[in-house]
C-alpha cells in the first residue's frame, strides 16, 4: 500500500512519462494557500518541495495564490490565522510578481513555510532568497488592496 504522501508524486510521475515534452507540456498547478495555514506549509514542504528537489520544476508550471480564507471587511482584509498572515500572503504574492520564474520565488515561498512565520521573518527571507527590501513597501501596498 502507498503512503499517503506517495501518490501525488507517483500520479504527476506517470502523467509526465504518458505525455511527450515540449516547451509548452508543462503542468499548470495552482494552490490557493495561506501563509500561515499548517496544511499549506506541510504540503509545500513535503509534497511541492520534493517534486522540485527531484526536477520535477521543468514539468510543472506552478503558482502560488496566498489569499487562503481572507475575507474583506470594511477594516481591510481579515485573514484567517490573523494579521501576520495578511502581510505573510502580501510578501508571498509579492515575490511572485516581482519574480515570476518559480526558480526565483518558491524557495522564498518554502523558507517562509519551515515555520510559523512572524511577518518580519517573511520580510528577512524575501530579502535573502530573491535580494530585495522592496518587498517591505511599495508592491505589499498593491497586493494588501487585492483582497
Amino acid at each position: 500500500m502507498l503512503a499517503r504522501g506517495a501518490i501525488l508524486p507517483l500520479f504527476l510521475a506517470f502523467a509526465v512519462l504518458a505525455c511527450p515534452a515540449t516547451a509548452s507540456a508543462a503542468v499548470q498547478v495552482t494552490l490557493y494557500g495561506e501563509s500561515l495555514c499548517p496544511y499549506c506549509r506541510a504540503w509545500i514542504l513535503e509534497q511541492a518541495s520534493d517534486l522540485f528537489d527531484q526536477g520535477f520544476s521543468s514539468y510543472i508550471e506552478f503558482r502560488y495564490v496566498a489569499w487562503g480564507n481572507a475575507h474583506r471587511s470594511h477594516d481591510g482584509p481579515q485573514c484567517q490565522h490573523g494579521a501576520a498572515e495578511c502581510a505573510g500572503n502580501d510578501l508571498i504574492n509579492c515575490a511572485q510578481a516581482l519574480y515570476p520564474a518559480q526558480a526565483l520565488w518558491f524557495p522564498y515561498r518554502r523558507g517562509a513555510g519551515d515555520a510559523r512565520p512572524a511577518t518580519a521573518r517573511l520580510a528577512r527571507r524575501a530579502r535573502e532568497v530573491v535580494g530585495t527590501g522592496c518587498l517591505v513597501g511599495g508592491c505589499v501596498s498593491l497586493f494588501h488592496g487585492g483582497y
